[in-house]
Parts: C-alpha cells; structure tokens; sequence
C-alpha cells in the first residue's frame, strides 16, 4: 500500500503548487484593458504595462514554465517509484509487473518532461521572434556619378527590450544589457525593392549578415524604374514582411536633369519632328526654369509643348511635392534646304535652368553650330540634353501625259507614250512602272524598272498595250502607276488609266462612205447654185 499512498501524496503537491503559482500572478495581468487604462501611470522603475499581444506572450510562457516544472516533478516521483520498486523486487515484495508498470510511468514521465522543455524552448523563440523588429528610418530617391537614380534605405534594429526582460525575468535568465543585446541581434537579413510587384533595385537583394540591437545599416540599390513610390521586402527571423514607402529627394545639389528617349530623329523637308524632353529636379523647393535650344539653324523653327494641356511654353515651374515635367520639343523642318544640307545630322542642344544661368550658357556656346559633347561647365544648376536631327528629302512621283485616250478600228495593239517626273527632293533610284491592262490584253512598258531620277528630273516611258485574244468592240481601261522604295519608305505615283476604245472596221469604212457622199452632193449643190446664179 506504499506505493498508493506515494502517488496520493505527489498529486496533491503538484495541485498545491499550481494553486500557488496562479494566485501569485500579478493583479494587473488580471484587468481588462479598460481598468488597466484607468489607473494612473505607473511609478518611475516601474516595468511598463504590456499590450495584449505581449501580454499574451508572457502568460504562454509563464505556461510553458510551468508544465515544465511539473513534468519534471512528475519525473523526479516517476523515478523514485522505479527505483523503490526496483529494491522491492529484490526483497520479494513487488512482483516483476509492478516493477514493470513503474518502469512504463517513468518512461512516460521522462517523454512529457522533453516535450514540456521542447514547448518551453519553442514558447521562448516565438516570445524573442516577436519582439524583434526591423524599422525604416529613411527611405530617399537621389542621382548617382553617372546620373543613374538610386534608392538609399537607412534600417534600424528597434527590437522591444522590455519583453525580453520579462522573458529573462520569467525564466530565470540574467537580466543586464549584454545579454539583452545578444538576444536581440538579428542575422540573415533580406532586403529587397519592389513596385507593381515587379523588383525594381539592382542588386535585386541585399543581405545584411546581422543587425545588433539599435544598430543602423544603409542599403542601396540602383532604381531601375523612376517610380516615387516603393515597396520594401524585409526577410528575417522566418518573417516576410513588406512596408509600403514613399520616396523622400535627396539633393545635395540643385540639380535638373533633361532626358529624351528620342534624342535622334530624321526629318522629311516641311514636316514637324517632335522630341519627348522628361525634367527631373530632385529638391523640393520652389523654383522655375527656362529654356532654350541651342545650335539650330535659324530656318528651323521650333517651339516647347506642354504634355499636359498641350500649351507653347518658355519656362517650368517646380513647386514642393512636383519634382519633374514632360514637355515636346517640336521643329519645323523648312520646305525647301539646299542639296548639300540633305541627309546630314544637325546637333544641337536643349537647355533648362534659371534665365540668368541659360543666358550664359547661350552666350557661351555662340551662335554657330553645335558641336558634339561641348556643354557648358560650371553652371548650376543648368540641365542639358544632345538631339539630333536628320533633314531628309522628300519623294515624290508623278505620271505625265498627253493623252491618256486612244480610239482605235478593231483590236490591235497600241503604243501610248508617257513621263515619269520626280517632282520632290530625294534622288528615286529604282522607280518601277506597275501595268494592270484590261482583261484580254497585254501591257508593257519602255523602260519598265530600274529608272533612276534625280529631284526634277523626267523620263519618257512608251506603253504599249496589245490585246491577247479579245475581240469585239467597246472600251478599255489599262491601269498604270510607278513606284520606288527609298530609306524603306515607298513613294507611290497616282494611279493613271489609259483608255483604249475600239470600233468595229465595217462601222468606220460606212462612216467614211456616208461622209464622202454628203462632201461630194455639198459640192454638187454648191456648182449648181453658182451657175443658175450666173444665168
């Protein structure tokens, strides 16, 4: 009966000390938040009060505390029944069940004790894992050496030491600064840069090894995509997590920037080019800026077009919260150029900054053309752009003729001459004549391909059309047009046709008979007339 009595005694110690433990938790742990919120603040030294995801962290611990302090009570009983079993068989007391049965509930109580310190440990991680925590102090968009925009993240390890001075409290631990720091240290971090879920930073990841407690890293990327907004991905401690940023500008300078995606153009003679100018400025003040192109001919003119209403404007303004403008920059090719100006480039530059600094900067580079890379240096702020424009010649076809209308006895075959005319500003090299004769006939022409004619000329091309086994009378329309291909643009002369009527020999031959005879009693009348006059 010892062993009973044994067992009776430990279930009791072990309820004793649960009661214990549960009337010495803190009162406060035991108020809703609406009392908690009602009292007066606590006391200088004293632990702050806990929000409940903290608050439920600790008691999860305190918990897991223990059921590991009674799993290994029950251990420690479990044990000594074994052992005080174990003499008894040997005595000739306990039989080799009991002993057994005592074996199996030692066993049973040292797998309960290693998975209640397994949940204690678990409980522990999940209570420091909560408390780290990684900020972003400071999230700024600036310009790079090469004027490639960046990215400049400043993050911060502000992991909450007070709960994990009640973790330490809790479970015994020591309870100084070293050691608060070394479990707060984060390691194995990742950062990344994202927009419209797509990365956006070059590196497309940055690892920070570790990050001790209150300690600062800056993580730059290169801005693969102008955006004023991103998203940044942080991995750690086994948390994904995204923050949603806007960019701050650094500027360390005033400086404007002026891009164009279309900075080389070609330009037919009387037509508009159009340049997309993109400004970036990177302060955030107020201020406004003029602009010019440098290096164009004066025939060319040109003018600055606002995206956004469409409206002429000579100058920008950037206000706080508006750090760039799209503009178009239109030139008017002249309609008429000299053949030596064809088809060769023309650099020129598009200036913007503040009217006294563009006024210099115009004044440095003269009045004549452009030269390549030569920007003016030492003006700030003065942003600038290199274009290029291509004047090209215009071309143009024409067909000429005398007569586009033949009428003809019976079917036979016809020539019909005509000229090609050059009319525009670009040499044609291999102008085509395209046939579409009539259904029954056929059609060529002389020369038929392979004319070459420069602006203002004309050659003479004979068509011939012959019918290929059509007979009867009636009208035919023979469709002719040129074409030439030049710089892969087509140039088309309007389509001519060429009329071919046919009538039949019999019809002309009595046509003929009939007008002989009306001719000759004309004249017979008339001698007629003339003698009985002379009587």
């Amino acid at each position: 009966m010892k062993a009973p009595v044994s067992m009776a005694w430990s279930l009791a110690l072990a309820f004793a000390v649960a009661v214990a433990f549960a009337f010495a938790v803190p009162a406060a742990s035991e108020e809703g938040p609406e009392e908690q919120g009602a009292r007066p603040a606590p006391p200088a030294g004293e632990a702050p009060r806990l929000s409940k995801e903290a608050l439920r962290m600790k008691l999860r611990l305190e918990e897991a505390q223990l059921t590991l302090s009674l799993a290994r009570r029950t251990l420690a009983k479990a044990r000594r029944d074994y052992d005080e079993a174990s003499e008894l068989l040997a005595k000739g007391i306990y039989t080799s069940q009991e002993v057994t049965s005592a074996e199996s509930r030692h066993n049973e109580a040292y797998r309960a004790a290693e998975q209640a310190a397994i949940d204690l440990e678990r409980t522990r991680l999940e209570f420091f894992q909560n408390a780290s925590h990684i900020a972003i102090v400071s999230a700024r968009r600036g310009r790079m050496a090469d004027s490639r925009k960046k990215v400049t993240l400043v993050l911060e390890n502000t992991s909450d030491a007070g709960l994990v001075r009640i973790a330490q409290g809790i479970l015994g631990e020591a309870v100084d600064e070293e050691a608060t720091s070394a479990l707060l240290r984060i390691e194995n971090v990742y950062v990344g840069l994202l927009a419209s879920g797509v990365n956006v930073g070059q590196p497309y990841e940055v690892k920070l090894d570790a990050l001790a407690w209150r300690q600062r890293a800056t993580v730059e990327f290169v801005l693969l995509q102008d955006t004023a907004s991103v998203v940044v991905s942080l991995s750690y401690l086994e948390r994904n997590e995204s923050r949603n940023v806007f960019l701050d500008t650094e500027a360390e300078r005033d400086d404007l920037t002026v891009e164009s995606s279309q900075f080389s153009q070609e330009g037919l003679l009387g037509d508009a080019v159009s340049f997309d100018l993109h400004l970036e400025r990177l302060a955030d003040s107020e201020r406004s800026f003029a602009l010019e192109a440098v290096g164009l001919p004066p025939k060319f003119r040109r003018k600055f077009v606002s995206k956004a209403n469409q409206a002429t404007v000579q100058r920008v303004k950037f206000v706080p919260g508006k750090t760039s403008d799209d503009l178009v920059l239109q030139v008017s090719v002249p309609r008429e150029l000299d053949a030596s100006e064809l088809n060769r480039p023309i650099r020129f530059l598009v200036l913007a900054g503040d009217p006294g600094t563009l006024e210099r900067a115009v004044e440095a580079l003269g009045s004549g053309p452009y030269e390549a890379g030569l920007v003016p240096g030492g003006l700030d702020p003065l942003g600038a752009e290199e274009l290029e424009l291509v004047p090209k010649g215009v071309g143009e076809l024409e067909i000429l003729a005398r007569n586009y209308y033949e009428r003809i006895a019976g079917a036979r075959p016809v020539s019909m001459p005509m000229t090609l005319k050059n009319p525009g500003t670009l040499t044609l090299h291999d102008v085509r004549v395209v046939l579409n004769p009539a259904y029954g006939w056929r059609a060529s022409a002389s020369p038929e391909k392979g004319i070459r004619l420069e602006p203002g000329d004309e050659v003479e091309v004979e068509l011939s059309f012959e019918p290929a086994g059509a007979e009867g009378v009636g009208e035919f329309e023979m469709k002719v047009e040129a074409r030439s291909e030049e710089g892969g643009v087509e140039v088309v002369a309007p389509q001519r046709s060429f009329r071919v009527h046919v009538e039949a020999e019999a019809d002309l031959m009595g046509g003929a008979l009939v007008a002989g005879a009306l001719v000759l009693l004309v004249v017979v009348v008339s001698v007629v007339s003339v003698r009985l006059s002379r009587r």
